[in-house]
């Protein structure tokens, strides 16, 4: 998709979260999402038609603690669940109103504060979305817009592990920067 062709090709990589995982197994600590041993300072809502409220509240306070919400092409306009609708309906509303309020929503970007955090919509997928991606946290590995490299990053204490491949079948040299800060990198062959 766009969406992650663009996250993938600009120095980014993600984790999908469904609800089973943001409502059971998650915590929000000062603008980041706590899952497991992930931490999340984005939260990227894909065009969502709806969600569960309970998810959007979680979201709305990641938010507001200091996180980032990127949404494309559509803010949801619907929690999902029949139990308590009503009332339910009115919640999501303000929830929606503390996070697109006072947005015009088509413009192609728009950004407001949210408590410490900041609320993106985007209309598209790519040349926008890639400029929220920005306006929120720099890219993870910067080594310029090549379709054949990627990488996974993890952390573990205060160490940090890049794994970066080359699916080409030509050697390439990059001048690679990572959003780790100046430190001595160490190159290990995983073979």
């Amino acid at each position: 998709s766009d969406l992650v062709d663009t996250i993938i090709r600009n120095g980014y990589s993600f984790d999908g979260i469904d609800h089973s995982v943001l409502s059971t197994n998650s915590k929000v600590v000062n603008g980041h999402v706590l899952v497991g041993e992930g931490t999340y300072r984005i939260v990227i809502l894909p065009g969502l038609q709806g969600i569960p409220l309970e998810d959007f509240e979680r979201v709305v306070e990641f938010c507001r603690s200091g996180g980032a919400v990127i949404t494309t092409l559509q803010a949801p306009s619907l929690a999902y669940g029949y139990k308590n609708h009503a009332a339910d309906a009115r919640q999501f509303q303000a929830l929606k109103d503390v996070l697109y309020g006072g947005m015009n929503q088509s413009l192609g970007y728009q950004e407001k504060s949210v408590g410490s955090g900041k609320s993106i919509f985007v209309k598209d997928e790519t040349t926008d979305f890639l400029k929220a991606l920005n306006a929120a946290l720099p890219p993870d590995v910067n080594f310029g817009s090549d379709p054949d490299i990627g990488f996974v990053h993890r952390k573990v204490g205060d160490k940090d592990f890049y794994f970066l491949a080359n699916i080409s079948k030509n050697d390439k040299r990059l001048d690679a920067s990572f959003r780790v800060g100046n430190r001595a990198p160490q190159f290990w062959n995983p073979m």
